[in-house]
């Protein structure tokens, strides 16, 4: 027995030696090597599994869509259709479009037809102001001004304050002629809200002697107290200044500072006989919604010596003052006709008329869509040399040729 029991324990010795010297040379036990062959086995059989689980599926897939082709052909049938519907439908805009659009212009150009031959109704009347778009133009813009004060600097007589009171305003006016003065106090003092000041209005306060103007043309220029100027500017040979007297003269800024006028002004009329740049000048830092100013271009009767309210000089002023859009209303000296431009800062050559300077673009485009209903516009072309036009000397046309021209003799729009 003791025999059998330590040849068990030899052969297990001999059976550990074995291993020891294999895992020692780097082999594998023959039951590694089992163990690896049944892994790869279990592996291979798991891949094959996954195989025919594919096919199957795939198989499924193409079964399904083999059974639902129709359906897939019917909803590409149904989308080509809507996408031809909808150019259909984006051609039959267009053209109805189009039709509106020549309808529309057929309609517009008809209407220019009609305008061109439409008799107008002139009604005669003896109210000064109403010959005056600038008037009529103030008229249909004043709702839309804030600020209910208005100042007329230079108010003569009072025609265009009497205009600003019925439009709602307050008006303070302002004139140093004595003659004027006293029949503007007579037609308008007992008006409410209104209040005369028989002072000139410049660039600083003090006093300055006022030219009085004397027509000896036999009434070609109607009211000769038009004309009174601080400044000593030429005139026509039939209207010349021949007396003067001494007035006083207050800035806009100073009449601001000291109350006399209030500060909620809305708009400024000024016709100062050829000094309105300095006028402008004595607002000092204030601004105001709407200002119109009297310009006269250099070769304008009254322009030629001694004036200070070039059109060029007046927009520069304005634009530094932050007023980026105007409105020309001219006329021409020795012709008929009231014509308009607006933003250029050039005068038609002897041509006189009122600038109205904006600060909100709103405004001046409710005043461009007045002008451009009510009055001719003004359109610019090159000087043409003067052999195109079969005269001897050059430069002796115009500068720009206008659609309109502009009254004969001169009546202002005071």
């Amino acid at each position: 027995m003791l025999k059998i029991v330590n040849a068990v324990r030899r052969w297990n010795h001999a059976r550990l030696e074995r291993r020891r010297r294999v895992r020692a040379a780097g082999g594998t036990p023959a039951g590694a090597w089992i163990s690896r062959l049944g892994r790869w086995l279990r592996g291979r059989n798991r891949n094959r599994l996954a195989r025919r689980r594919a096919r199957r599926g795939a198989g499924s897939l193409l079964e399904s869509l083999a059974a639902n082709d129709t359906s897939i052909l019917e909803a590409l049938v149904f989308l080509v259709r809507a996408e031809q519907q909808e150019r259909a439908a984006r051609e039959e805009a267009t053209a109805a479009a189009a039709a509106k659009l020549a309808a529309l212009e057929e309609r517009v150009t008809e209407g220019l037809r009609g305008a061109a031959t439409r008799p107008e109704f002139v009604e005669q009347t003896g109210r000064r102001e109403l010959f005056s778009p600038e008037l009529d133009l103030i008229t249909s813009l004043a709702p839309l001004i804030e600020g209910r004060t208005a100042l007329d600097v230079g108010a003569n007589i009072g025609e265009v304050s009497a205009v600003l009171l019925d439009a709602g305003f307050a008006v303070h006016a302002f004139e140093p002629a004595p003659s004027a003065f006293e029949e503007l106090t007579r037609r308008l003092g007992a008006r409410r809200s209104f209040s005369a000041h028989p002072v000139a209005v410049g660039r600083d306060d003090g006093s300055a002697d006022l030219h009085l103007a004397k027509d000896l043309s036999g009434g070609k220029y109607e009211d000769a107290s038009l004309f009174s100027s601080l400044l000593d500017h030429a005139t026509p040979p039939d209207l010349p200044f021949t007396a003067k007297v001494r007035v006083p003269v207050r800035s806009l800024d100073s009449l601001h500072r000291a109350g006399e006028i209030p500060a909620d002004v809305g708009l400024v009329k000024i016709d100062a006989e050829g000094l309105d740049l300095d006028v402008i000048r004595g607002m000092g830092e204030r601004s105001y919604p709407l200002v119109m100013a009297e310009y006269w271009d250099p070769e304008f009767p009254f322009a030629r010596t001694g004036a200070s309210n070039r059109l060029d000089d007046l927009v520069a002023e304005m634009r530094r003052r932050g007023y980026p859009w105007h409105i020309v209303l001219y006329r021409v000296w020795g012709r008929d006709g009231v014509a308009w431009y607006a933003n250029r800062a050039t005068s038609v050559e002897r041509s006189w008329g009122n600038l109205l300077f904006f600060k909100d673009w709103r405004l001046f485009a409710s005043a461009s869509r007045w002008c451009a209903g009510s009055l001719p516009a003004a359109r610019f072309v090159p000087r043409q040399p003067a052999e195109a036009r079969g005269e001897g000397a050059k430069g002796d046309g115009p500068a720009q040729v206008e659609t309109a021209a502009a009254a004969s003799g001169r009546r202002k729009a005071s």
